[in-house]
């Protein structure tokens, strides 16, 4: 799906990259938790499982948004990456006040993150379209 220019195209694709990107993060931190609870994960690396999940969830969400667009792709990977930042910001202050002992780390994971996906999405997507193969080559026949 190639969506052309207007603001309201380019907001859709943002939005969709968001809530991707908040919708795995919550699944991912639902089952981190119960493998921290089953014993599987030790307590004090929390803010290490914290970083992995932020950086999955902003990557693949940043590559959904730019998979749809057809041009600005690191920007929109940029911009979602900064939306889903405030975002794990802001329930961070709402949800545990205090330190941001691994923010740092987590920030720069997931812009790591925004850019490999702007990078990978901004890729052509081969040389020459599809292959066909054995077909069309026998006898210089050419497909019609």
């Amino acid at each position: 799906m190639v969506i052309r220019g207007t603001l309201k195209d380019w907001l859709q694709l943002i939005a969709r990259g968001i809530a991707v990107c908040l919708a795995l993060t919550a699944a991912l931190s639902a089952a981190g938790a119960a493998l921290i609870l089953a014993g599987v994960i030790p307590k004090h690396s929390v803010g290490t499982l914290a970083a992995i999940i932020s950086t999955v969830s902003v990557f693949l969400g940043c590559l959904l948004a730019v998979r749809s667009a057809d041009r600005g792709k690191l920007l929109m990977s940029l911009e979602v990456f900064a939306a889903c930042m405030l975002m794990f910001v802001l329930a961070h202050m709402l949800f545990s006040p205090g330190r941001m002992e691994h923010a740092a780390g987590t920030i720069v994971s997931g812009l790591c993150a925004a850019v490999l996906a702007g990078v990978l999405g901004s890729r052509p997507a081969g040389r020459g379209g599809r292959r066909r193969g054995m077909q069309g080559t026998l006898h210089g026949s050419k497909r019609k």
